[in-house]
């Protein structure tokens, strides 16, 4: 059973609830799991269903003139006062804690991925699962779809049809190159967020973080933490997703400031030398050496940010024979970030 405690309502309490989270409409059990900490919901029901799917979740419900906190079993507490600060309860809870954002005026998050049909049905479905993610995802606004001849249903098979409004295909001309990527990336809008992930690569509730860090010159360059679908279905019985190797010479998914892609200049060899695809051995050590050519500041913070990967399948696409060949292979080593806009 998990704690239940009772505290009388007071102004004090209903601020600091209006204070602690900001979330303006209803949510799918879908997006309650990407909630990171807790969330205020109406009856003590939708609290068990909500802490069924996500096990950080505190649960706050109003009944009458009492508020009632419902607190994860892992959770052991103590008090006897009659009211709580409630921003300051969560707080010690979850020391890491920050707002987090749910209303339509922060700038949006766009990712972009491309499309990819393996023939091995496992590899489908751990592609299938992270496009899932991704859509249901209440952090990510739109998911633009490189499409390059290929069926891009069979990606979206998990996907309920009333996230289907967050899709947005374009056209590469062929497989998804960096070069393609960041000038359809520069032409969203100039105050919203960018990513170009692999397509087996999905977020969690840590991108939340984006927007409390100064990411102007910045390029997040995120390591991938190692996930399953039985994980990323709910399943907190199997393993937690973990790092494989702790290192700066892989990265699976590149965030951006949108409008510093139109503060840059890229001139024809520029050009040429990022015109190279996704997905391939030695293309993100490249990839980050020409962005630090053009200025960027790349950081790679994986102890606050996950990407999380699905490939048990362990099925490639790729050989030792199609990696790309370059004079310098840059590393970004892994870091922790202050959220701070200064």
């Amino acid at each position: 059973m998990s704690v239940h405690i009772i505290f009388k309502l007071c102004n004090t309490i209903s601020y600091n609830i209006k204070k602690i989270a900001i979330i303006d409409k209803e949510y799918s059990l879908e997006e309650l799991e990407h909630i990171p900490y807790y969330m205020i919901v109406t009856n003590a029901a939708m609290i068990e269903k909500c802490m069924s799917i996500n096990d950080r979740l505190v649960g706050i419900y109003l009944d009458s003139n009492d508020i009632t906190i419902k607190i994860p079993d892992k959770i052991k507490i103590a008090t006897s006062k009659d009211y709580i600060d409630v921003n300051s309860f969560v707080k010690s809870l979850y020391p890491e804690a920050e707002p987090w954002y749910l209303t339509d005026n922060r700038p949006k998050f766009h990712v972009i991925l491309q499309v990819w049909n393996p023939k091995n049905e496992q590899r489908i479905e751990e592609l299938q699962v992270a496009v899932y993610k991704n859509i249901t995802n209440p952090l990510i606004d739109y998911i633009h779809i490189s499409l390059d001849g290929s069926d891009a249903n069979i990606l979206l098979e998990k996907v309920p049809a009333k996230y289907m409004h967050k899709i947005i295909y374009f056209n590469a001309n062929g497989r998804l190159t960096y070069k393609t990527a960041l000038e359809y990336m520069s032409k969203l809008p100039q105050t919203d967020f960018g990513a170009i992930i692999n397509t087996d690569i999905y977020f969690d509730h840590t991108i939340n973080n984006i927007w409390n860090i100064n990411l102007t010159d910045v390029c997040l360059a995120l390591l991938r933490y190692e996930s399953s679908i039985k994980y990323a279905l709910g399943d907190r019985t199997v393993k937690e997703p973990f790092i494989e190797n702790l290192s700066g010479v892989s990265q699976d998914a590149w965030v951006f400031k949108i409008e510093d892609i139109n503060n840059r200049i890229f001139d024809e060899t520029t050009l040429a030398n990022l015109n190279f695809n996704l997905g391939l051995l030695g293309c993100d050590n490249i990839f980050a050496y020409e962005l630090s050519l053009l200025n960027w500041r790349l950081i790679n913070p994986v102890f606050s940010i996950r990407v999380l990967h699905l490939h048990e399948s362990n099925i490639r696409s790729y050989t030792t024979e199609t990696r790309l060949h370059n004079d310098v292979y840059f590393s970004i080593m892994p870091v922790a970030i202050e959220n701070s806009k200064t």
